[in-house]
């Protein structure tokens, strides 16, 4: 009988080794989650800021356009941002500062004084000399123990600066859901700038204020440059996970940028704390294994019965792990598997869950949303680029217009110089495009030798002026590469969305005015 215990026994630690495995890599895929789900929530944070300035801006460019009616628009763009400070949260701030010293304003708090010039405040400052796109400050302390960012985009208007855009973003209300979460049994997330300093603390007060000391102590060495480490960490775009040593045992660390706003999410806890899980799984499982083996003593044959129950239902477990499944017919799976071993049974599901691993991962990579010969971005891409503007209309009245263009005979080129010389074409012309328009526009590679070119706050008349710049360039250049020459002309059409039109609706307009530039002679623009 003992003889026959001997392979049960070492077959139970076995089954609940493989589980301690699996266990840990659960408890990593969850601090993933937890991490990827909190970065989401700021970058759509920031997309909804982003797109508040955009409206802004979009006010003040018409207010001057519509000398007339200045006053109008000045109270139109005084409701607007006062509706924004009410409606949201996040914000604690908007303004206007223009060229001349003078500050528009609405928020909780006063920040105007006598002799205020909003010139001289970093946020100003910073947004002009970053030029185009939005400039982010560092931490800032508002009242009431509030801490948060400020926002900030410098408006043009034909070449002509205008002023500068911003909204502080206090991150109480998010601070508050963050501190529902826990990596491992204690630790807490938090939030720091590039230079250290905490933006959002979601646990207990003083202790994350320790774990920046350790996490600079640590990694002081690493990077001795003039830029802080935080600055590299933010400019290499890459999770970084670490290990430090305490008095009261070893500490692991995960920070990850937030590229958007310039932040890094740091997540912590005591590595103890990570394999208590899996401890007390094996723990467990020697206690029913060597409780087993005194049974069995007494009932061999109850004994392997209830075992044989006890790793089919464990290799169930670990099968819904890998399909993400916790809900399958319990009669339906022993069927299934009546006829396999039980070891086998459990082998070939951890081979199941590390093959659909490598599956999930390959997919990943898969997803990309430039188009890897123009470097312009893939039709994939296109097609969340309209989502977003559509959305922005019917929120804000925001208009936006889109070109189409085809390469005219490109298939001559083909066909003489051969597909090299076509692709190296393609590169040129997306690398044209790229430098003739503005960052705020999307070239999207729609197929083949086919682009379309989405331009917020651009209306139909301006949006012709774009394309038809875009061919007079593309006409003049002359493509060279080895000892093959070639000139090239485009046609294409431009329409302005109108409310109720769909994406697909939208490209089918813009594809028929393109189909008219070809047919009436083509190196032309319809719209």
């Amino acid at each position: 009988m003992i003889s026959c215990l001997i392979p049960i026994f070492f077959l139970g630690i076995y089954s609940f080794l493989l589980t301690q495995s699996e266990t840990k890599k659960r408890e990593q895929e969850k601090i993933e989650f937890i991490f990827a789900s909190e970065k989401k929530q700021l970058k759509l944070i920031n997309h909804k800021m982003e797109a508040i300035l955009d409206l802004l801006e979009f006010f003040i460019i018409h207010s001057k356009k519509e000398k007339s009616n200045q006053n109008e628009f000045g109270d139109l763009i005084e409701g607007m941002m006062e509706r924004v400070v009410v409606d949201n949260k996040e914000v604690e701030n908007i303004f206007y500062g223009d060229r001349n010293g003078n500050f528009s304003f609405k928020g909780t708090r006063n920040i105007m004084s006598n002799g205020y010039d909003p010139r001289s405040r970093p946020w100003y400052r910073g947004a002009i000399e970053k030029g185009e796109g939005y400039h982010i400050t560092d931490v800032y302390r508002f009242p009431r123990g509030k801490s948060g960012i400020t926002i900030a985009k410098t408006v043009f208007f034909q070449g002509e600066m205008l002023g500068v855009v911003g909204v502080d973003l206090n991150f109480s209300d998010y601070q508050l859901k963050m501190s529902r979460l826990s990596i491992g049994k204690t630790g807490k997330m938090f939030i720091i700038d590039k230079k250290g300093s905490i933006v959002v603390d979601a646990g207990e007060k003083g202790v994350n204020d320790k774990n920046i000391t350790l996490i600079k102590k640590y990694m002081g060495s690493k990077f001795k440059g003039k830029n802080s480490y935080l600055d590299e960490i933010v400019k290499g775009k890459k999770t970084l996970i670490i290990d430090i040593d305490t008095s009261n045992g070893g500490k692991y660390f995960r920070l990850e940028p937030v590229l958007e706003l310039g932040l890094i999410m740091v997540g912590g806890t005591y590595k103890k704390e990570l394999k208590e899980l899996p401890l007390r799984i094996i723990k467990v499982g020697l206690i029913v294994s060597l409780t087993g083996m005194i049974i069995s003593l007494l009932i061999i044959n109850s004994f392997s019965k209830k075992l044989n129950i006890q790793l089919r239902k464990l290799s169930i477990i670990i099968e819904g792990i890998s399909n993400g499944n916790y809900s399958k017919d319990l009669k339906k799976i022993l069927m299934y598997i009546s006829k396999d071993s039980e070891l086998n049974v459990i082998t070939k599901e951890v081979k199941n869950i590390q093959k659909n691993v490598k599956v999930r991962e390959e997919k990943l990579k898969e997803i990309a949303r430039i188009d890897s010969l123009t470097g312009v971005y893939n039709r994939q891409s296109l097609t969340s680029f309209l989502e977003q503007e559509i959305i922005k209309n019917e929120m804000f009245q925001s208009v936006f217009s889109v070109i189409m263009f085809d390469l005219d005979d490109f298939k001559k080129i083909n066909d003489i110089y051969g597909h090299v010389f076509g692709d190296f074409v393609l590169k040129e012309v997306g690398l044209i495009l790229t430098e003739e328009t503005s960052k705020a526009d999307k070239i999207c590679r729609y197929g083949g030798e086919e682009f379309l070119i989405i331009l917020p706050n651009t209306n139909g008349v301006d949006a012709f002026r774009v394309g038809e710049r875009l061919r007079k360039k593309i006409e003049k250049r002359e493509f060279l590469k080895n000892k093959n020459k070639v000139k090239l002309t485009i046609s294409g059409g431009v329409v302005e969305y109108k409310e109720g039109m769909s994406t697909e609706g939208l490209i089918e307009v813009v594809d028929k005015l393109l189909y008219e530039a070809k047919k009436s002679g083509k190196n032309k623009i319809s719209h």
